[in-house]
């Protein structure tokens, strides 16, 4: 992956745990959704490389 998705997803796992931790019910369905989104982007970015890896 590239290093940008990589940094976008390590400061929305940060985010995550403080939203678990002080959010809304709303804001954390929220949280949870984009996690999901990430995965789900990280796993396609994945089968797309020509390696077959994260890279």
């Amino acid at each position: 992956m590239d290093d940008d998705f990589d940094a976008m997803v390590d400061t929305c796992r940060a985010a995550y745990d403080v939203v678990m931790e002080h959010g809304t019910l709303e804001m954390q369905a929220f949280a949870r959704a984009l996690l999901h989104a990430m995965a789900k982007e990280a796993a396609r970015r994945a089968a797309a490389s020509p390696n077959g890896d994260d890279s």
